[in-house]
């Protein structure tokens, strides 16, 4: 697997699980030069879900080109007073944000009814938008 970052242990063996999921876009090339900002925590039960299924889906792709960053919160207080005092630039864990050429393409903000797989082919047409 593509370290990212440093996974709480049973994420990997969700991560793994999760890749079967995402084998139609392998060899999709919508997503070169894809810049990735995860904003992350792991005493987050959504980042969980979400998480596993963006790096099922970066694992899968195996994409060089694509760009990585985290921003991981384990202060769960300072997390909580900074949001209360609008010093972030997020509303919610997770929030993993999509750039292409430096211009927001797509953000997606925790909610627990979100479709990750789903989430992957809006960005996959609005990449493709772009693109044109």
């Amino acid at each position: 697997m593509i370290s990212y970052f440093k996974l709480k242990e049973d994420w990997n063996a969700l991560v793994k699980s999760k890749e079967a999921s995402y084998k139609k876009f392998k060899d999709s090339k919508s997503f070169k030069n894809l810049e990735i900002s995860l904003h992350n925590a792991s005493w987050c039960p959504d980042c969980e879900r979400e998480v596993t299924d963006l790096l099922a889906w970066l694992t899968t792709l195996n994409d060089e080109t694509i760009s990585f960053l985290a921003y991981e919160y384990e202060d769960k207080e300072k997390y909580k007073r900074e949001k209360k005092e609008n010093l972030l630039s997020i509303n919610s864990l997770p929030t993993i944000i999509f750039k292409k050429d430096n211009k927001e393409i797509m953000r997606i903000e925790e909610e627990s009814r979100i479709d990750f797989l789903n989430e992957v082919s809006i960005l996959e047409k609005l990449i493709g938008d772009v693109n044109e």
